[in-house]
């Protein structure tokens, strides 16, 4: 109940900071909300056929209002509209959108492209005078790029710090931004520095956060991270319940037991003779040299016609070859995608039928984006089958700090009495998991 209250409390203080932005934008610029929304929702309805959410045109109004914003909402529901609305509505405007992926960027630019917005991704692989030139032409209205890019490319550093292309940025969208609590340290360092992009923009900028899912300390730490108060910003909840995925649990020897997968491609369980028979699946590994040995067992065990079907997607592989893979996950050349985070994140393929997770990942959060793969149709029905180690079942005695002692691994159903005076009596998983993860294995 408490946390009911608490959250019509952020939605109530969320709708009053929009009404005071939009009254202070109709005395300093004649902003007018009706006719905007209006024009807006016009818009939409010329692409789509359908009017927008309610949410969506809050959103957008949010930010063409210069307040920054929070969307946490699930996978396919729609989060990407509000920054694509502004720029539909407004050409000579831009969008700077960090996108954590290269193979995400290239879905995206995709996508709005198919709207009729220019857009380009800016990238280690994609950097050429070429780019840079029509970057300083005003060629693209949304420009998709890494935090890398932003913070140590000299050449576009330079291009965002232009006072003339500064001023023509109508928002700052860091997507998929549960990364920034998530990566960090030697591992994409400078995710946790993204601060530093308010020095390029003016003040009046706002920035978009949006997310499938943000855990209360994780949204803490990216308020820390991207120095803004939740309290001051248009803060939207709307959970992440995908009710045409059906989630569940099965338990595995190991986070390389590859033969666990095999009864999972397709419907009964057995080997395939047909390609037909195959689910269009997503198997997530958590290394690189995993996925890459389970692709190879996967097609070891189905007959030589139907090896073609399978492939693996991971960060390694050539620009070139992501493309072409995530094309033929389009088209159904691949029926089978064995991947790491390089396919975890925002790619829009409507017809996955299911996403399997061999092991536990790093953190629910992980678990929810890449669960979020399946059925990005509405009208599919899928399902996200998450495989734990049986060790993440297991409960062993749990050893006082600074303990040594080579009997460490004795388990919670041990009747011997006599345990050796490491162990101080509690009781801990075998498997460290993240403590929401392991509250969401056990529901």
């Amino acid at each position: 109940m408490t946390s009911c209250k608490s959250h019509e409390r952020s939605k109530a203080q969320s709708y009053e900071n929009l009404y005071t932005a939009c009254r202070t934008a109709e005395k300093s610029s004649n902003f007018d909300s009706a006719a905007t929304r209006a024009r807006i929702q016009q818009v939409f309805e010329a692409w789509f056929e359908k009017p927008p959410y309610d949410w969506q045109m809050d959103v957008t109004e949010a930010l063409l209002v210069g307040l920054d914003s929070v969307v946490i909402a699930g996978t396919g529901c729609g989060k990407t509209m509000p920054f694509m609305m502004p720029l539909l509505n407004d050409s000579s405007k831009k969008a700077v959108i960090i996108s954590p992926l290269k193979v995400l960027q290239l879905d995206q630019v995709a996508r709005f492209r198919a709207m009729g917005i220019t857009a380009a991704a800016v990238n280690g692989d994609t950097w050429c005078p070429r780019l840079e030139k029509e970057l300083k032409a005003g060629a693209y209205s949304a420009i998709l790029t890494l935090p890398e890019m932003c913070l140590t490319h000299p050449q576009f550093r330079e291009f965002l710090s232009d006072a003339v292309v500064s001023e023509q940025v109508a928002m700052v969208v860091i997507d998929k931004a549960h990364c920034i609590s998530q990566w960090g340290g030697n591992f994409r360092k400078e995710y946790p520095q993204l601060d530093k992009l308010r020095v390029f923009f003016p003040s009046h900028v706002p920035f978009l956060i949006t997310s499938a899912t943000m855990s209360p300390s994780v949204l803490q730490n990216i308020q820390r991270s991207l120095n803004f108060d939740i309290s001051d910003a248009f803060f939207l909840n709307l959970g992440n319940d995908c009710p045409n995925i059906m989630m569940s649990t099965q338990t595995v020897k190991s986070g390389r037991d590859f033969e666990a997968l095999i009864p999972l491609l397709t419907c009964d369980g057995t080997l395939p003779i047909i390609k037909q028979v195959l689910h269009k699946t997503i198997v997530f590994i958590n290394s690189i040299a995993d996925a890459q040995k389970c692709a190879c067992y996967i097609k070891s065990k189905l007959s030589l016609h139907l090896r073609k079907f399978v492939d693996v997607l991971h960060a390694q592989r050539t620009c070139r070859v992501k493309k072409q893979v995530m094309r033929n996950l389009k088209t159904g050349d691949t029926m089978v995608l064995v991947a790491t985070e390089a396919a975890g994140m925002g790619a829009d393929i409507p017809e996955i039928q299911q996403v399997i997770q061999l092991g536990v990942p790093s953190s629910l959060s992980v678990w929810i984006q890449r669960a979020g793969r399946a059925g990005r149709s509405p009208h599919t029905c899928a399902w996200a089958i998450l495989l734990v180690e049986k060790s993440g079942f297991q409960q062993q005695k749990r050893r006082k700090k600074g303990a040594t002692d080579d009997n460490s691994s004795l388990e919670s159903d041990s009747e011997d009495d006599n345990l050796p005076e490491v162990l101080d009596g509690k009781m801990e998983w075998v498997k460290k998991v993240e403590e929401a993860l392991q509250a969401w294995i056990e529901m």
